[in-house]
Formats: structure tokens, sequence, C-alpha cells
């Protein structure tokens, strides 16, 4: 599920933010959303959530960002 980087920034926060309240019907109406961006990727991210598997995708997305951040900060460093 590394493609989760590659949604925009706003999409994977929505799914975060889903995920933690744990709510069915909000992470169903991100994940509809994934899949307009990536069908694929959508399906992979649906069949997680149907075996309720939210602590999954949100490790895959919590760990994909702090990689970006991390990233972005080293970056900015090495401008310097």
């Amino acid at each position: 599920m590394q493609a989760l980087a590659t949604l925009p920034e706003e999409l994977r926060k929505d799914l975060a933010d889903a995920l933690v309240r744990l709510d069915a019907q909000p992470i169903a109406e991100v994940i509809a959303r994934v899949l307009e961006q990536d069908a694929q990727l959508g399906e992979l991210v649906a069949r997680s959530a149907n075996r309720f598997a939210y602590t999954a995708i949100y490790r895959v997305e919590y760990s994909e960002s702090a990689a970006g951040r991390l990233h972005q900060y080293r970056r900015k460093i090495s401008a310097r």
C-alpha cells in the first residue's frame, strides 16, 4: 500500500482522520474518493477496510507521511 503516498495530501489526511475515528461511513466515503484517484489502490484499501484492518492502513499512511516529512527536512537542511 505504499502507493498511498501518491494520493493528494488532503485525501491522505482525510483517510487518516476517518481511520482514527473508527467510523465506517466516513472511511467508506474516503475510500470512494481513493477509488476515483486510483482504482487499484482503492480496491486494496477497500479490502483492508472490509477486514477492519484500519490500523494497518493507518500505519502505512503514518509511516509514509513521516518518511515524506523527514525527506523534506533533509532536503531543506542540505540546501543550507
